[in-house]
């Protein structure tokens, strides 16, 4: 939706393609519930919604979308009133990729959600904010693949005999990484 001083036009999408999203059951079941109140409406007013209805509108019918900025506006208010931290609707897009990145989907899958292309360079880029326990995890594993025991095992049970670089000189300079009973 793009609104301007002379009227709101629907806008095309940066890439100009059209995506398909999938959406959880309770998403499903809100959106199911919103549509059936909005075709309620119509009929108690002698007419029916339209199957290319709009999903926020101002408008019985629901022929007309509502202004952009109205919709940032009723966001920042009730933002304001819950005391989310946040009172930009459009922080919304980077918090979900920063929490879908967090619950483990890959990069790819993430970038497709929000309209990247060139596999996930975008997302990462501007979008994944830095996260602490993620930040954890990952020196917990990097420290697992160093901390091997210097007669060949490592925590994994997977012999180090063939492994290269720095996790061997690491092993090395180690007595014993106490993870093995050897």
């Amino acid at each position: 939706m793009k609104h301007s001083n002379n009227g709101r036009r629907i806008k095309d999408t940066k890439t100009h393609q059209r995506r398909k999203q999938a959406i959880d059951v309770v998403t499903r079941s809100v959106l199911a519930a919103h549509r059936s109140r909005a075709e309620e409406r119509c009929m108690a007013l002698g007419g029916e919604l339209a199957h290319d209805a709009f999903v926020f509108s101002g408008e019985a019918d629901s022929t007309v979308p509502l202004v952009p900025r109205s919709i940032s506006q009723r966001y920042r208010r009730l933002a304001k009133k819950l005391k989310i931290h946040t009172h930009r609707l459009k922080d919304l897009r980077a918090y979900n990729v920063t929490e879908l990145l967090r619950a483990g989907a890959d990069v790819r899958t993430v970038a497709g959600r929000v309209g990247h292309g060139g596999g996930g360079a975008t997302t990462l880029k501007y979008y994944a904010a830095f996260l602490a326990s993620s930040d954890r995890q990952a020196v917990t594993a990097f420290a697992k693949q160093l901390c091997r025991c210097p007669k060949g095992c490592s925590p994994s049970g997977r012999s180090l005999r063939s492994s290269t670089g720095y996790a061997c000189s690491a092993s090395a300079a180690m007595d014993r990484c106490g993870q093995c009973s050897r």
